[in-house]
């Protein structure tokens, strides 16, 4: 009865194929992972439109991204991490796309309510921005 032989995966070569392999995949989910940061940048408090409408879009293109590193990753060893992180990647910048193209539809009244915001003295004034802000989105979305 002869003993098991050691399987050829464990030699120095392969352990460095395997990592080089890794390393090849795993760089389209970090570039993934940094196009949902830079829509995120992009989208901060009163930006202007170009910048909503960019993070908008960054934030569709990380899910093509993140299709594309998902298959990249196929058949490489130790990538079970970096799937379960690219499709929460992928669910959150969905998410953001879909509250920014929100933002984007009421554009006109989110500015209107910041500057109403910045000028009120009073709570009163802060609350006859938020009933404004409702009212005209409520006219934007389903018309008179």
């Amino acid at each position: 009865m002869s003993s098991p032989s050691k399987p050829e995966n464990d030699s120095p070569e392969a352990a460095k194929a395997n990592a080089d392999a890794l390393m090849s995949a795993t760089q389209p989910a970090v570039a993934t992972g940094l196009l949902l940061v830079l829509a995120m940048v992009l989208n901060t408090p009163r930006a202007p439109l170009w910048a909503v409408i960019a993070s908008a879009l960054t934030a569709i293109a990380v899910i093509p991204a993140g299709i594309y590193a998902i298959r990249k990753l196929r058949g490489v060893e130790r990538a079970r991490l970096f799937r379960f992180f690219l499709i929460i990647t992928m669910a959150i910048a969905g998410v953001f796309a879909l509250s920014t193209i929100v933002q984007l539809v009421a554009f006109d009244s989110t500015s209107a309510y910041l500057q109403c915001v910045s000028t009120a003295l009073t709570e009163e004034g802060r609350v006859a921005c938020e009933r404004e802000l409702t009212n005209s989105v409520l006219r934007q979305l389903f018309g008179n």
